[in-house]
């Protein structure tokens, strides 16, 4: 099967798969999209690369799912260490103070979007347990026993 390149969909190298991984995670290239098209002669199509992150695919691949919400959390922490480096320039007077705000405001949010849990305004917690041990029951909710059925 053929991405829309031409290229082999199922025949990338995981050599080919770690660059784009550290690609995407950089920040420097913009996201999947660009860095296919950017580079298509080294990458798979976009769509290929989506494939193999979609559980309902037959290109899906665990590892690679895994891998590339890992480099997404990436991103969010390499933009923060850009609103850091952001607030030393508006320190130093290298940049506008309303064009740093506009600056921060953009990397705060999109931070909090891809990396919520280390960035978001509030924690998620999971309240469910895998094994059902910790299912409220009737008495413990009401204080007083289930009625009869």
């Amino acid at each position: 099967m053929t991405d829309l390149h031409g290229h082999d969909r199922e025949g990338y190298s995981e050599d080919v798969k770690d660059r784009l991984l550290e690609m995407i995670a950089s920040g420097d290239h913009g996201g999947v999209k660009t860095i296919c098209r950017t580079y298509p002669d080294e990458m798979p199509a976009w769509n290929t690369v989506f494939c193999w992150t979609m559980p309902s695919n037959k290109l899906y691949s665990p590892k690679f799912h895994k891998d590339y919400l890992e480099a997404k959390r990436m991103v969010a922490h390499n933009f923060v260490d850009t609103i850091l480096e952001d607030h030393g320039k508006l320190l130093r007077g290298e940049i506008d103070s309303r064009q740093a705000a506009v600056m921060l405001s953009q990397v705060d949010f999109i931070s909090k979007k891809l990396s919520p849990n280390d960035y978001g305004d509030r924690r998620q917690l999971d309240h469910t347990s895998s094994d059902g041990s910790m299912t409220q029951t009737f008495a413990s909710m009401y204080g007083k026993p289930a009625p009869e059925a």
